[in-house]
């Protein structure tokens, strides 16, 4: 699981000081401290986590001494429950946990990193979330006077159709080459596409040693979303240009293509929205400013659904071979 952490932290410049001066002006003098919420529910995960702190109000002590404290971090009375809809109806409390003892250690950084609070559900198998389960997340606190809310529904699993694994799959420098997927419950709003290039190389007497890169193909593609299939078209180029970032040029290792695997990540609308302010560095073990997007009905922060496929071990074609082999981009990679 690959989660980012969200906080809110806003050092404004005072302007027309000649100093450096920085004051912490969030809200509004006596307003509630609003949430600050990360989850992102993957059906595929043993386990879910919800992030969920709160933003300073004090204005009269300095925000770098606040965030140390984790007092000032998190709610004491917080109730975390999911409520599901779907496959199951039930609603769930989550256990607040330490990050740091379940494998998520906080950086270091401007926040308290102990304890690194956040809120598990651990579902038996009988009881895996569904694709198209539609979750409330509903936040509880005597410091705010009402309940938070959130909507997500549960993305499912998609099938890679091309490339497949009973053909050989090629790319050809001045073609076009063709990537599909099929998404049966089309709720995955945005992807990313990541082909990982094994190979082996050798010098001289020596055997051979397994190499592999991870080739970025796309990175927040929306395709044509009015049906089900969905396909993503590149330059047959971009391949060949792909192994010469990745591999050093040589005459003396002797290299071999094996095979690649294919993964593509996807993500709802809210998540892709809430991505693309760029403000954000998702997950649960880092530190950084919050952007203004939020899917919640008070505080900021996002309650969305993610999934990923992975198939692997895809061969090229008899054509590509010779590309690698003959094409001048990458002869000087020495492939044989």
């Amino acid at each position: 699981m690959n989660f980012r952490n969200l906080f809110l932290l806003v050092l404004i410049l005072a302007a027309g000081l000649s100093s450096c001066e920085n004051e912490f002006d969030l809200v509004a003098p006596g307003a509630e401290p609003i949430p600050v919420v990360y989850g992102l529910i993957d059906r595929n995960d043993t386990a879910h986590y919800i992030r969920v702190e709160k933003a300073f109000v004090d204005q009269t002590t300095d925000p770098l001494q606040l965030a140390q404290d984790p007092t000032n971090l998190y709610y004491d009375d917080l109730s975390v429950q999911i409520q599901r809809t779907g496959s199951q109806t039930a609603t769930y409390t989550l256990d607040r946990v330490d990050g740091n003892l379940e494998g998520y250690v906080r950086e270091e950084g401007i926040f308290s990193n102990t304890p690194n609070y956040l809120y598990k559900l651990k579902l038996p198998s009988s009881q895996k979330f569904q694709s198209g389960d539609e979750l409330t997340l509903v936040l509880s606190t005597g410091e705010l006077d009402e309940d938070v809310t959130a909507t997500a529904k549960v993305l499912g699993d998609f099938t890679i159709t091309a490339p497949s694994q009973n053909f050989n799959y090629g790319w050809a420098p001045e073609s076009t080459y063709t990537l599909r997927w099929n998404d049966p419950a089309d709720l995955s709003y945005a992807f990313d596409i990541n082909l990982t290039i094994h190979y082996e190389e050798k010098v001289g007497s020596e055997p051979f040693v397994d190499r592999s890169f991870i080739w970025q193909v796309a990175k927040g593609y929306t395709p044509d979303l009015s049906s089900s299939t969905r396909k993503y078209e590149g330059d047959g180029l971009a391949f060949y240009q792909a192994l010469v970032d990745n591999i050093s040029e040589s005459t003396n290792e002797i290299r071999r293509f094996k095979n690649f695997d294919v993964e593509i990540k996807g993500v709802g609308e809210a998540l892709f929205d809430y991505i693309t302010i760029g403000q954000v560095n998702t997950g649960i073990t880092s530190a950084q400013i919050i952007p203004t997007y939020s899917n919640l009905s008070l505080g900021r922060g996002i309650f969305s659904s993610k999934v990923e496929t992975v198939q692997k071990s895809y061969t090229i074609s008899s054509n590509t071979r010779e590309f690698l082999e003959e094409y001048p981009l990458v002869v000087p990679l020495n492939f044989q």
